[in-house]
């Protein structure tokens, strides 16, 4: 399969999915939705624990860099 040579590649694309579709306004938990529909096949080429750390680092870097994220919240105190 032609994926199998472009894992890291694929990883990347997840982990940017998450903050193209943040700057959209769609928020992280509606990503994993979305994507957990589209990542099952990828589970024979990638490790799902491999998979799972990109899906959690890649939302919590959304509360980063969001509007109204942890930088927002931290700096009224």
């Amino acid at each position: 399969m032609a994926a199998a040579n472009f894992r890291v590649v694929i990883l990347l694309l997840i982990q940017f999915s998450y903050l193209l579709m943040s700057i959209f306004g769609v928020h992280p938990i509606a990503t994993i939705g979305v994507l957990m529909e589209a990542l099952p096949p990828l589970y024979e080429i990638i490790n799902p624990i491999s998979i799972g750390m990109v899906l959690i680092t890649g939302a919590l870097a959304t509360a980063a860099v969001g509007t109204y994220g942890v930088t927002v919240y931290s700096s009224k105190y």
